[in-house]
């Protein structure tokens, strides 16, 4: 009979350990995301792309660590969004950001993976000023609308291929 009970809370266990695994992934739900611990998603997913909409100051002062298996879709839309904020993306999926308002992405550094990695820095002259993006092995892009770019386009040998504003 111990035996049994034994094996029985074995399984359980097993399965309560996958059930956890598997809720820790995000979801199209936004509250469901954040009552799992998939915060990261907090605006939703689309398909397997995660969406992260950071507002003024909304996103500052963080480290961002994009989930697994998901493409990493940021905006920095407002002054100081992500401003002094690190981003890593997982390996091999991709992430993007985009950067709009003035010091959106002050400071902000961008940890490539293994995949494709861009940013994009939008109108406002100091949207991306002090931001550093270190390039995975993956295509590595900065696109620029307006002067300010970011200071530094870290290991871009490395990349498949690194393209800079």
């Amino acid at each position: 009979m111990l035996k049994t009970i034994q094996n029985f809370n074995l399984v359980n266990f097993l399965i309560l350990l996958n059930t956890t695994i598997l809720l820790g992934a995000c979801s199209d739900d936004k509250e469901k995301n954040v009552n799992q611990g998939c915060e990261i998603c907090k605006d939703g997913c689309s398909g397997s792309v995660c969406v992260i909409e950071c507002g003024s100051t909304g996103c500052s002062e963080r480290v961002m660590n994009c989930p697994t298996g998901m493409t990493c879709q940021i905006s920095c839309n407002g002054t100081d969004a992500c401003d002094t904020t690190t981003v890593n993306c997982a390996p091999g999926s991709a992430c993007s950001i985009h950067c709009e308002g003035t010091d959106a992405c002050g400071d902000l550094i961008l940890q490539c993976g293994s995949s494709d990695c861009s940013i994009h820095c939008g109108t406002t002259d100091s949207s991306c000023d002090g931001t550093v993006v270190n390039c995975g092995t993956g295509k590595c892009s900065a696109s620029c609308e307006a002067t300010s770019k970011p200071d530094a386009m870290n290991n871009c040998n490395t990349a498949s291929s690194c393209t800079q504003c």
